[in-house]
């Protein structure tokens, strides 16, 4: 199913939309009609606020330094320095922080202060101390020594500084200036002379963010400018001119509106009485939220309820929100709705009074419930839909929001180091982003009308998906294929979100057994999108589909053609190469393909006996070990190769080999590639999935590949995870499986094959992530002693490995299980299926 958006009560909202799926079929199908019509002419953790409660974390605690970039090492297409250009070297202004107190250190303006390295900082390898008369004062602020650290560890820079002035405060931020002193020329090395001047261009530009922002700027205050500069330096084409004048008056408001309104848009709501609206750091509420409201009423950041004017039956529900369940009860009381009010839930009463109102029995309620909670205030829908788009565009994602600040402030998050280089834009234009976040909204439609079961909503998504798609099928071919920057920016059109919408469609209507229509749907998307790793599946169904309905030969032809796209990979491959052996008999077909030899090679299988607990078609088979005790089939099959064969292992499926996939090719996922990372909370390229990852890095992956043939893989393991250890990443795993562990299954696996694994990934990591054998198993040294290399990492001479795949009764491989077996079998490795049976009762 399509992802959801995980923004709490904040819906994507470009045009007039119903306010939820509650809303009638015909005003959400009307909707849809409105939203392919404008496409078809012109072409959300909880919140940041209770985490922020739940941590109990204070301004002081964190690094307000990390307001510009966290990990991120950002180029721009716009300031990019020439090679021939020498690099201007200058004093930056900038402040301590994450200080340390002494009661015998008195600083005093213009005191000398040194500089030096912590790269064994755990939660910064980029962290630089700050001492003076052997004291540590602090660090300097991670967005600026992410950018000096490389400049010093290469021997280019070297910092002196001191103290500028003193703050107002003594455990305010101290400002001081940095005086970076030229060392050495650059050299041939890891780095680039292009890469050091970029970082020192961007060393400019983190110093003179961090004297932009005020020091007694608030943490999420600061997040929230950085999240509003960033998308407006690089998406502001994209916002009309008067949503940017709109975007601009944030700046001018007061610092304590501004903080009031990022606190507000961050909670539930939508509206919020303000007798209740209290925060130490804004002092004056009633003052901050006039600013916020504005004289005009209409085009501000907040609004305020006004029951003199007419409220419709949504807002009016909204504002019963505020309500505590005494107060509704005293209203209902009012109004005559119930007798038993006291065994009423919250919503029973809410929907009496909401008849109540409807049925305008008591037009005067709005009135009577004004005058005893007060003003109540709401985020402007202008500013909620703006801002929402903007953290779509910061993001990239519907499933962040302003607390992934707060996560990597506290420390609990960490994101990796890498360079952020965009040459082309993500959304050629704003209609293009419209009709993005239109199709965005017909999906999650879709998904709610899913959960609802409402078959006629789900049916209409599909149509409006289907229309969007055949209005311009060469424009969408021509998108899906030929994209010079990547066609991982295909995911972010209409036309690849419809075609998600499409694709759950036909699986609907196969369960209604309405083969006909999805039948036209499929072959619709196959004819369309020309490109894209769903084409398998789409033929395998399309073959299914047509056997459904007795149409044999079709069928037969629609498998047979499929072979030849190379979109059709892995386990679907094997599935329609079945269809052709199994269809393709004679009379219909007299010679039997080359690969049906292939489809049979010998897989060893074991058969294993155990007493079963539960045997039931539909239920995860249950029997007792050898112990004694209940345990599921891998259990039971991990028992039976340790007792007879002496075998350790784990039950691991493919989750150990993307973790050793990810550090040993660490460097190469997190390469400088153009355009792969856009935003600084990215755990992966965004085309780790695509087709182009490969060639874009494939003289860094095969020099990597190298190494790991030559034997060396163990400490590229060790060094990757000492460097990296709880870093976000796609794929790894940090708390799976020890560092030892790792290092003993690697010092195992023959450099060969090993690096064939991870060749197969870097190839095609979407088509080969999944499905991998349920069980991985290790033997070492016969005379049990591990000093044979086994315990270091390197390999092991007289150590084995084998991966099993473990069946249950009633229970056979899948197509990718079968096509993941055969391939390992390429790369060398020894690979079995364990058949778990029942004893016998004679037994």
């Amino acid at each position: 199913m399509l992802k959801k958006s995980c923004k709490k009560n904040k819906p994507t909202r470009i045009y007039p939309s119903p306010s939820s799926v509650e809303s009638s079929n015909f005003e959400t199908a009307a909707y849809l009609d409105i939203c392919l019509y404008r496409s078809s002419d012109s072409c959300g953790v909880s919140s940041a606020e209770d985490v922020e409660t739940k941590c109990s974390v204070t301004d002081d605690n964190v690094d307000k330094s990390t307001s510009l970039n966290y990990q991120d090492i950002y180029i721009s297409k716009h300031n990019q320095v020439s090679e021939d250009d020498d690099v201007p070297l200058e004093s930056l202004e900038t402040y301590i922080v994450g200080r340390t107190f002494y009661d015998d250190v008195d600083l005093k303006e213009g005191a000398n202060i040194v500089f030096v390295r912590d790269p064994a900082n755990v939660k910064d390898q980029f962290a630089i101390k700050i001492f003076h008369s052997d004291h540590m004062l602090g660090f300097l602020p991670r967005a600026l020594a992410q950018y000096l650290s490389p400049l010093i560890d290469n021997s280019y820079l070297k910092l002196e500084g001191f103290i500028s002035s003193l703050p107002k405060y003594s455990t305010d931020d101290v400002p001081i200036r940095v005086l970076c002193q030229k060392v050495s020329q650059f050299t041939s090395g890891a780095y680039s002379h292009q890469y050091f001047k970029s970082l020192w261009t961007n060393a400019i530009r983190a110093a003179e963010s961090t004297r932009t922002f005020h020091p007694d700027m608030k943490r999420y205050q600061m997040n929230f400018h950085i999240l509003m500069q960033e998308v407006m330096n690089h998406h502001s084409y994209l916002f009309t001119d008067e949503e940017r004048s709109f975007l601009a008056r944030f700046e001018a408001l007061s610092s304590e509106s501004q903080r009031l309104f990022i606190r507000l848009y961050t909670r539930k709501g939508p509206w919020f009485r303000v007798s209740n609206v209290s925060y130490p750091e804004v002092l004056n509420v009633e003052l901050a939220v006039e600013e916020l409201c504005g004289i005009c009423k209409l085009n501000d950041y907040m609004c305020r309820w006004d029951p003199l004017k007419p409220t419709s039956t949504s807002m009016f529900r909204e504002v019963l929100s505020v309500l505590t369940v005494q107060e509704l009860r005293e209203f209902s009381r009012i109004v005559h709705v119930k007798k038993n009010r006291s065994g009423l839930r919250r919503e029973q009463i809410c929907d009496s009074l909401m008849a109540s109102y409807a049925d305008r029995t008591c037009l005067q309620l709005p009135k009577l419930i004004f005058e005893k909670i007060g003003s109540c205030i709401s985020v402007s829908y202008l500013a909620d839909s703006l801002l929402w788009l903007m953290q779509r565009l910061f993001f990239l994602n519907g499933e962040h929001d302003l607390s992934a600040f707060l996560l990597v402030d506290l420390g609990l998050v960490r994101y990796p180091p890498y360079v952020i280089s965009i040459s082309q834009n993500l959304f050629p234009s704003r209609d293009d982003l419209l009709a993005y976040e239109e199709a965005i909204k017909v999906a999650q439609i879709l998904d709610e009308s899913l959960d609802k079961n409402n078959m006629e909503m789900v049916l209409h998504c599909i149509e409006a998906s289907d229309r969007y798609l055949s209005s311009q099928p060469q424009e969408v071919s021509q998108f899906s294929c030929h994209q010079p920057i990547g066609a991982f920016l295909f995911h972010f059109s209409a036309a690849w979100v419809y075609s998600k919408v499409v694709t759950l469609g036909i699986s609907v209507l196969e369960h209604e057994r309405r083969y006909e229509d999805a039948i036209k749907l499929l072959k619709q998307l196959l004819n369309i999108i020309l490109c894209d790793g769903k084409r398998g599946y789409w033929a395998l169904r399309l073959s299914v589909d047509l056997e459904h309905l007795g149409r044999l030969d079709e069928s037969l032809t629609v498998a047979e053609e499929s072979l030849a796209d190379p979109w059709v990979r892995a386990g679907l491959r094997i599935a329609l190469q079945r269809r052709v052996l199994r269809l393709g008999k004679p009379p219909r077909r007299w010679k039997v393909p080359d690969f049906a030899k292939l489809l049979k090679r010998k897989i060893n299988e074991v058969h294993v006996r155990g007493i079963p607990l539960a045997s039931k078609t539909g239920i995860k088979s249950r029997f007792y070990g050898y112990n004694g005790e209940q345990c599921g089939v891998e259990e039971l099959a991990l028992q039976h190769y340790a007792g007879v064969h002496g075998w350790q292992g784990l039950h691991s499926e493919s989750g150990i080999w993307m973790t050793l996939f990810a550090l040993l090719m660490w460097d190469v996922i997190f390469a400088d590639i153009p355009d792969v990372f856009r935003t600084r909370f990215q755990t992966s390229p965004l085309d780790l999935e695509c087709d182009s990852f490969y060639p874009a890095r494939e003289s860094l992956i095969e020099s990597q590949l190298q190494k790991i043939e030559e034997g060396v893989a163990g400490s590229i393991l060790t060094a990757s995870w000492n460097a990296h250890v709880g870093t976000c990443c796609k794929g790894v795993r940090w708390d799976q499986l020890p560092l030892s562990d790792l290092q003993l299954v690697v010092s195992c696996i023959k450099g060969p094959t090993l690096a064939s694994l991870c060749r197969m990934l870097a190839q095609d990591y979407r088509s080969w992530s999944s499905g991998m054998p349920d069980l991985l198993l290790w033997r070492l040294c016969d005379d049990k002693d591990p000093s044979d290399g086994c315990s270091s990492g390197s390999f092991c001479n007289s150590a084995k490995v084998k991966l099993v795949e473990v069946k249950g009764p009633n229970d056979r491989l899948s197509e990718q299980q079968h096509a993941w077996l055969l391939a390992l079998m390429d790369c060398g490795f020894e690979v079995e299926v364990c058949k778990i049976r029942p004893m016998a009762i004679d037994e």
